[in-house]
């Protein structure tokens, strides 16, 4: 699942990660979002507008979307599962002619009962930002889901899916087929090796929660809702 993330890098470091050459310097090219305004948000709950790559003409293109989608169905749909969205009828012409990636820096799951649940910030273990895949429709996207494994599964069962540069690319491609898309989730994910988690303040599951440790470690100063 991933009901929250975190998008607090400027545009430019997200689209950094889709060069060719990622050792050259950054410069504006096709690949860079000159125009787009991005602010940092640590907190990014579905509902709100974040920030998306899409393919464009010259390659790819940042726009902000609506995080969740409803279409024909009576209520709205944040996530889809990698193992029905290629080929069921309500997510498949999404999954053939609107897949876009949603750039993060991790993303908040929660462990325990409640009242007393805990959050965790997941992310990758290097501290690269990760380009998520997502399915985008007249009403706003979901991001694509799997099964978690190994350590991963002590925080969630599932997980979004984090492409490497080649996955992000080949997903984004209008040449890519469904059929390849769905391939390149299986095997251009990134595996449970390349993700770190730590507990985070419960103060950040109030969605207007926008401070920095919103992502950092729990710490003794760390703020905590009252009760």
């Amino acid at each position: 699942m991933c009901g929250r993330l975190a998008q607090y890098r400027d545009a430019e470091r997200y689209f950094e990660l889709l060069r060719a050459n990622p050792a050259a310097p950054f410069a504006p090219s096709p690949f860079a979002p000159t125009a787009f305004a991005h602010a940092p948000v640590y907190n990014v709950s579905p509902g709100t507008h974040p920030m998306t790559i899409k393919a464009g003409g010259d390659g790819p293109e940042a726009a902000e979307a609506h995080w969740g989608y409803r279409g024909r169905a009576p209520r709205m749909y944040v996530n889809a599962r990698v193992e029905s969205a290629a080929t069921s009828g309500y997510w498949r012409p999404l999954w053939e002619r609107g897949r876009i990636l949603v750039p993060a820096d991790g993303w908040f799951e929660w462990t325990g009962a409640k009242p007393n649940r805990q959050p965790h910030f997941i992310h990758r273990a290097d501290d690269e930002p990760l380009l998520l895949a997502a399915i985008l429709g007249a009403d706003g996207f979901a991001i694509v889901t799997s099964s978690a494994d190994a350590g991963l599964l002590d925080v969630h069962d599932r997980r979004p899916v984090a492409l490497t540069a080649d996955g992000a690319q080949a997903w984004l491609s209008p040449e890519t087929s469904s059929e390849d898309a769905l391939l390149v989730t299986a095997t251009q994910a990134l595996g449970e090796a390349a993700f770190a988690w730590h507990a985070v303040t419960r103060a950040m599951g109030n969605v207007t929660y926008q401070a920095a440790d919103a992502v950092a470690p729990l710490g003794e100063d760390a703020p905590q809702p009252a009760g």
